[in-house]
C-alpha cells in the first residue's frame, strides 16, 4: 500500500539520519540507538555498529561541513514485508584524527545505497544495506 511505501521509505531515511547523529557523537557513539532500528539477527545492526566501533578505535571524530543530504532513489517490494529501498547519502564532512589532527575524507562525496527492510510488529527496520556502486568524489545526490 502507499502507507507501507511511505513508512518503508522513512524508515530507510530514519537509519541513514541515526547513522549521522551516531557520527556526530563519536567517540561516544550509542549502539542501542542503532539496535532500536534494526532487525534482530540481521546484518544491519551488527554492521553498523562495527563501523562505528572502528572508527573510534582509530580515533577519528567528525568535523560537520555544510552538506548532507539522503535523497530517495526507488522503492521495490520484495515481498509484502519486505523492501528495498535505494538512497543517495552525500556529505561534505571530514573526519579528523584526535591524537594528530589529521583530516581525511575531505570534500564532498555521495554514495547510492541499497537498503532491505523488513516490516514487523513494530513497523519497518532496517535488515542489511551495502553501497551499489563506489563512492563518488565532488558528487552532490541530485
Amino acid at each position: 500500500t502507499e502507507a507501507d511505501r511511505m513508512a518503508a521509505e522513512s524508515a530507510a531515511i530514519g537509519w541513514w539520519e541515526e547513522y549521522y547523529r551516531q557520527i556526530d557523537a563519536l567517540p561516544g557513539f550509542d549502539p542501542a540507538a542503532i539496535l532500536r532500528k534494526a532487525v534482530e539477527g540481521r546484518p544491519a545492526g551488527p554492521a553498523l555498529i562495527d563501523q562505528l566501533a572502528k572508527l573510534e578505535s582509530e580515533g577519528l571524530t567528525v568535523r560537520r561541513g555544510k552538506i548532507r543530504r539522503i535523497v530517495l532513489v526507488s522503492t521495490r517490494f520484495v515481498t509484502p514485508t519486505t523492501a528495498e529501498v535505494v538512497v543517495c547519502g552525500a556529505d561534505d564532512d571530514a573526519f579528523i584524527y584526535t591524537n594528530t589532527g589529521a583530516v581525511e575524507s575531505e570534500g564532498l562525496a555521495r554514495l547510492f545505497i541499497l537498503n532491505v527492510l523488513e516490516r514487523g510488529r513494530n513497523g519497518w527496520s532496517m535488515a542489511d544495506y551495502g553501497s551499489t556502486k563506489s563512492s563518488e568524489l565532488g558528487k552532490p545526490c541530485d
